[in-house]
């Protein structure tokens, strides 16, 4: 029980680290957001966001597998990532990080089985991106 009531109390406080990113971005502050993402993303995911940068496809899915993430924190992590590309600018950081949200939905497709039409349209718009 212990354990589920931590998980819950972690999970709230990611979702509210990204409504406050989302509302940075909504009020323009792109640089705070970015900056709120790459410290989300070291807090709550022990990732640094040059290293998801640098990451090999097989050792972001290494890096998948080891921390077990559960799928929720998976689906935070994948909102994390779209939020820092949200502005769809061909950047080389952009596209390494967009390359990693591509593998990161389909781990999320094949190792939890899940799969919703918001990820299916995230997809189509990563794809965009990397073909621009």
């Amino acid at each position: 029980m212990l354990r589920k009531e931590i998980m819950t109390a972690e999970m709230q406080k990611i979702a509210q680290d990204l409504a406050r990113i989302f509302g940075l971005k909504i009020d323009g502050l792109v640089l705070e957001a970015d900056e709120a993402i790459g410290e989300s993303l070291q807090e709550d995911f022990d990732l640094e966001l040059d290293d998801l940068e640098n990451f090999m496809s097989v050792e972001f899915e290494e890096y998948l597998r080891k921390h077990k993430f559960s799928k929720e924190k998976i689906e935070v992590l994948s909102q994390l990532l779209y939020a820092k590309i949200d502005s769809f600018e061909p950047t080389n950081q952009n596209k390494d990080i967009a390359e990693r949200l591509l593998q990161l939905y389909d781990f999320i497709e094949v190792v939890h089985n899940t799969s919703s039409f918001e990820i299916l349209n995230r997809k189509v718009k990563v794809k965009q991106l990397l073909n621009s």
